[in-house]
């Protein structure tokens, strides 16, 4: 699946009873891992066009800053959270704070 759009939930059950008849799934959590990996590459796709759109004249998303401070707390994208956050704080301030208490928690 090369883009974000083509994850169905038709897919996901394709892919499914495919990894099921090469007996690839033994321990029956196919679905939860999955859903968890793919949730976080759309998370890192989102933060990427965030860093992207950042370069627009009104800046990022308010939400955006705070909502990437928590993906970085739950080792969640937190690479691509991470640098939207290092990118964002030369123009957003609460961003560099957010970076201030990401290091005092340790999480970066």
């Amino acid at each position: 699946m090369p883009h974000p759009r083509t994850v169905t939930r038709e897919r996901m059950a394709e892919v499914r009873r495919e990894v099921a008849r090469m007996g690839l799934e033994t321990d029956g959590d196919f679905a939860e891992r999955w859903t968890t990996r793919i949730g976080a590459w759309l998370a890192g796709e989102m933060f990427s066009w965030l860093r992207a759109a950042r370069r627009e004249p009104v800046g990022p998303a308010p939400w955006a800053v705070d909502l990437a401070e928590q993906y970085v707390l739950r080792t969640f994208a937190a690479e691509e959270a991470e640098r939207f956050l290092f990118d964002a704080a030369d123009v957003v301030p609460r961003s560099a704070a957010a970076l201030e208490r990401l290091k005092k928690a340790g999480a970066i």
